[in-house]
Parts: C-alpha cells; structure tokens; sequence
C-alpha cells in the first residue's frame, strides 16, 4: 500500500468551524495541562473538599429559609407533623411531600 498524496483540490474537507488541525482548543489544552500536572490537580480537589465540607454541617440552617416561612402553609403544617413524630431532628432532615389529587393529607382530609 503507498501512502496518498493528495493535491490541494482532493484534499479532505473540514468543518469551517473546526480549529486547525495539530492545535487542541481550550478544553484539550486544560486536559493536557492537568494530566501533566496531576498532584497539583489532586491538592486543588483535596482543598475544595475541605472547604466544602467544612460548611457542610451549616448548610441545613443556612438554606433553611432564615425564619420566613408561610404560616398555615402545607410544608409548614408537615413539618410540625414530623417533628411531633419524629422529635426535633426531623427539621434537619431535607424533606419532600407530594400528594396526588384525590389523596389525603394533614389539611384536607377529604382531598379537596
């Protein structure tokens, strides 16, 4: 087999918007980059970890809503459910309620 020589108007073509070819673009640079680099790309992942969890444990009084909250609201009302129920470690919990038309919940027995 010989190896193909191509003249300019035979040449294969290329998507207008494709880089030139030999010349990564800015992902393929970053993924070069790291991959010769890779103690500094796992203390950097080491150290956001950290820090994150560091405020992990505030997270659930931070995005609690800061004391507003909708009195007489359905959340509100099943959140004391739970907390009767449960105890107080029941609002740290991330909890979701749904119901489905026609289906019971704490206000509305009759589903209305």
């Amino acid at each position: 087999m010989s190896a193909a020589h191509y003249t300019s108007s035979q040449a294969p073509k290329r998507a207008p918007d494709a880089p030139p070819p030999g010349r990564p673009g800015p992902l393929g640079r970053l993924g070069a980059w790291t991959a010769g680099h890779f103690g500094y790309v796992l203390i950097g992942w080491l150290l956001l970890v950290g820090v994150l969890g560091a405020f992990a444990p505030q997270v659930t009084s931070v995005l609690s809503g800061a004391g507003r909250q909708s009195n007489g609201s359905e959340s509100v009302l099943v959140r004391e459910l739970a907390q009767e129920h449960f105890g107080q470690n029941a609002s740290s919990a991330i909890q979701v309620s749904s119901a489905r038309r026609g289906t019971r919940s704490p206000t509305r027995p009759c589903g209305r």
